[in-house]
């Protein structure tokens, strides 16, 4: 019998072990901080030490990972050690080898699953209506050249990894739109922390999308409480000043971009539903705009 912890602990662990002492010894962790983070003895982190960084994720890929999106993952467990984070740490290590255990063993044995995906709820109730959402009727004139993306926390979001988003973007295809990567938790860094910030403030905001800039927004009428941010002169500046806005409880904050920013729109709601409903109004508002 095939055991998820037994692909997890033999396979995939000690290649994610392996980078994850690098990423850490580069960033000043001694080995002994290391070797408490990890569970690890000192002799095992200097044993992974003995190979360099490129020895592991060649084993990545000898597995059937794209090493790109394994370097993803490590830079949010980084983060969240670097950040202290350490409860929230050994959930996202679970939930990733997890994730990277269920890819794997999809790929070997196709018959016992269906599909490639990771049974978590949420995501599944995320992917059903970002998909729903891609196939609303002129959906492609709200991406802005950047990309979008949209982001859910099923419950009130602490950090990046209690909140769903798209490892990738919504992009333009021609005439249509297009996903870029898979949903996770901790995909999407920039909305997602917009999101964090703006539930701090409206603890009902569980959904943010960013759209392009339009004008003539205010025709959505007085039922959004529409505000206005930018431009700013640094990404520092970017943040202080969104916070400062999103104090007023929006459910649009335009932002006029800045330095290295692309002018955007913010939508926040607390369900998938009534972003849907706005989304349809701002496309029948675009759409009416062109013909006037």
């Amino acid at each position: 019998m095939v055991i998820i912890h037994e692909i997890a602990s033999k396979k995939i662990l000690p290649i994610i072990r392996g980078i994850l002492v690098h990423e850490l010894k580069n960033r000043g962790f001694s080995q002994y901080r290391i070797s408490q983070i990890l569970g690890i003895t000192q002799p095992q982190v200097n044993k992974y030490l003995s190979k360099p960084i490129e020895y592991y994720y060649k084993g990545v890929v000898n597995l059937g990972f794209n090493a790109e999106n394994v370097s993803y993952l490590i830079s949010l467990l980084v983060s969240t050690i670097v950040n202290g984070y350490m409860d929230k740490y050994i959930i996202l290590i679970n939930s990733i080898l997890h994730k990277l255990a269920i890819e794997y063993l999809c790929r070997e044995h196709r018959e016992i699953c269906i599909g490639d995906r990771i049974g978590d709820p949420y995501i599944e109730y995320y992917r059903e209506w970002v998909e729903r959402i891609l196939n609303i009727n002129n959906i492609v004139l709200l991406i802005p050249e950047v990309g979008s993306n949209i982001v859910f926390a099923p419950f009130k979001p602490k950090d990046y990894s209690d909140v769903i988003g798209l490892t990738g973007r919504i992009v333009k295809a021609g005439v249509n739109v297009k996903l870029a990567g898979e949903p996770m938790y901790g995909g999407s860094r920039h909305l997602a922390r917009t999101l964090i910030l703006a539930s701090n403030y409206n603890s009902r905001v569980k959904i943010a999308m960013n759209i392009i800039v339009f004008k003539n927004i205010e025709k959505l009428g007085s039922e959004y409480n529409i505000v206005y941010s930018g431009p700013h002169d640094s990404i520092d500046s970017f943040w202080i000043n969104i916070e400062k806005k999103l104090v007023n409880k929006p459910d649009i904050l335009v932002d006029q971009g800045g330095y290295g920013l692309e002018p955007v729109t913010y939508l926040f709601v607390d369900s998938f539903e009534n972003l849907e409903i706005i989304l349809k109004k701002i496309i029948n508002l675009l759409v009416k705009d062109r013909f006037e």
